[in-house]
């Protein structure tokens, strides 16, 4: 059940003055189902009673943002996408480059891509951004909890070792080549430039279509010509030729124009 409108325009006020989030940028159905998800575990019945809540307790706030900002992450999500985006790399002559993760959560997408190529002996400088300071903290460290440890990572078992009993961690090697920064998709208005690889998987999906279309501009622009975005394998690019992208595999496109 959707909240009502009214409590909805005031929970959108509110988080607007306070300089939040733009919810304006992301869908309704999407931010109203992980709210739920965030009032249940904080024990608040409806949006007025988390609004002064958050009046009165600032790390409230941080953890709704945080909350609704961080998307799930995991290692080799969607192997076959994954299989085929080194195999578009090798045939493109891309054995090194600047690479982004845009959108990083907690470091298993650009940890993947440093793993991948790593074994092929390849060189790339990696970018790795997300929209909270305490989720890039962490994700620095590259060190993973073993929930995380699947076997889709023996075939990297040179360049990662257990801590202990609950985590792992990438080799040394790894912090030399993946670099991070803060970055917001919605509200920065300046991206970096100059990849031969974007990846932003599973984070646009949250947006509004003007939102979207908006970022995806923005990525694309990011992208060197010829080179490719990697999006997540449920996600549609069906205007893929409006933003100068054909596609070349399924949520694989090549910037052409």
């Amino acid at each position: 059940m959707e909240f009502p409108d009214a409590q909805w325009h005031e929970f959108v006020r509110y988080i607007d003055h306070e300089n939040l989030l733009v919810l304006q940028d992301y869908k309704r159905d999407q931010v109203e189902r992980r709210l739920k998800g965030f009032l249940l575990r904080e024990g608040y019945a409806d949006l007025p009673g988390l609004i002064e809540a958050m009046r009165h307790q600032p790390g409230l706030a941080a953890r709704l943002k945080n909350f609704l900002t961080v998307h799930v992450s995991e290692f080799f999500r969607d192997p076959p996408y994954w299989q085929r985006l080194a195999t578009a790399l090798h045939d493109r002559g891309f054995t090194h480059g600047r690479a982004w993760s845009a959108g990083c959560s907690w470091g298993a997408e650009p940890a993947s891509f440093w793993l991948m190529e790593r074994s092929h002996a390849h060189q790339w400088e990696i970018w790795a951004t997300d929209t909270d300071v305490m989720t890039l903290e962490q994700a620095k460290l590259l060190r993973f909890p073993k929930e995380s440890l699947t076997p889709l990572l023996d075939p990297y078992r040179e360049w990662w070792h257990p801590d202990g009993e609950d985590t792992f961690s990438l080799v040394q090697e790894a912090h030399r080549d993946i670099h991070w920064a803060h970055h917001d998709l919605l509200t920065d208005k300046g991206y970096p430039q100059s990849f031969e690889l974007v990846m932003s998987r599973y984070v646009m999906i949250y947006f509004s279509q003007e939102a979207r279309r908006r970022v995806l501009e923005n990525l694309v622009s990011s992208l060197k010509m010829g080179g490719l975005l990697f999006i997540g394998a449920t996600e549609t690019l069906l205007d893929a030729q409006a933003y100068g992208l054909v596609a070349i595999g399924p949520a694989l496109f090549q910037r052409v124009m």
